[in-house]
């Protein structure tokens, strides 16, 4: 589409200068005279991917032939089409922790071709038509764009496109409790994620119950309220984030000290035992024994001596 000018100065001669333009596909062999490119000046305008050739100009005047002609330089005239986007990248609305990738089509322009992908203002990825990206988070929402520049400095930009991350910020919490006890489970949306109208929905031990809020509290704790428990959260768009697991435990007889261990007063080289009683629990109990906070090796019994103090 664009315009360019070739053109040639001699002097001397004999009479009357001639010219002919000629072209070569690749500036060694294979002249052919273009027709009626017969100045010192020819003008393609507007220019074709067919004009893309090398160039010379033959000149003549009127003592030749027979002497030979002379040749001007050969240049080269590269032509390509104008740089052009031919596949726009996707966004997606997507949830924490999956993966998306943008990718551009384009054609024409003068390679190399440099790719610049942008969040926003601010730069991402690398020198590619494709941006990649894994583990997605809260941060990584946002618009998207891709701003493409040939080796002769012309730049197009692609259509601005949103990707949206709906995250939880605060999961649920287990615990274990007594029967008669209560227990709330609570989630927590990060603000901004996703494309809001957030909707809840919990299940436990993979089938859904009727609660549908953010939180929910179990009153009077039974046996049967032990499980995984697990938050489903939907936005506006469909995206699906499945919480984290929260495991309740109830215990039925919970282990219950009847004897506490006693301290004393003692000299040195004396001896000293440590005992404790405990009734309930299921199975074995097991004991470990630990001085400020950290075990004793092989202390592993109800009673803990130690022989020489």
């Amino acid at each position: 589409g664009d315009s360019h000018t070739l053109s040639v100065t001699a002097t001397g001669g004999v009479g009357t200068l001639g010219y002919q333009w000629e072209s070569s596909a690749d500036g060694v062999g294979g002249w052919t005279a273009i027709a009626g490119a017969t100045s010192p000046t020819r003008t393609m305008n507007p220019l074709a991917l067919t004009d893309d050739k090398y160039y010379r100009c033959r000149i003549g005047d009127g003592a030749r032939p027979p002497q030979p002609y002379v040749y001007s330089d050969v240049v080269q005239l590269q032509v390509r089409a104008v740089l052009n986007i031919t596949g726009q990248p996707a966004g997606a609305n997507t949830i924490a922790g999956a993966s998306h990738t943008f990718t551009v089509t384009v054609t024409g322009g003068y390679t190399p071709l440099n790719y610049q992908w942008k969040r926003g203002a601010t730069n991402v990825g690398t020198n590619s038509n494709t941006l990649a990206l894994s583990g997605l988070a809260y941060a990584d929402q946002g618009s998207y764009t891709c701003v493409i520049t040939d080796a002769r400095g012309a730049t197009v930009t692609t259509a601005a496109r949103t990707l949206t991350v709906l995250e939880i910020q605060t999961q649920p919490v287990g615990g274990d409790k007594l029967p008669g006890q209560s227990h709330t489970f609570s989630v927590t949306v990060r603000a901004g994620s996703g494309t809001g109208g957030y909707t809840y929905q919990w299940k436990k031990d993979g089938a859904n119950i009727a609660q549908t809020g953010a939180s929910f509290t179990l009153s009077s704790l039974v046996l049967g309220d032990a499980g995984s428990y697990v938050c489903e959260v939907r936005d506006s768009s469909g995206a699906l984030l499945p919480s984290a697991a929260a495991v309740l435990n109830i215990t039925a007889n919970p282990i219950n000290f009847t004897a506490q261990p006693a301290g004393g007063s003692k000299y040195v080289t004396q001896s000293h035992s440590f005992s404790v009683t405990c009734t309930g629990g299921t199975g074995t109990l097991t004991y470990k024994w630990q001085k400020d906070g950290v075990d004793i090796p092989g202390a592993t019994s109800n009673i803990y001596t130690n022989g020489s103090l």
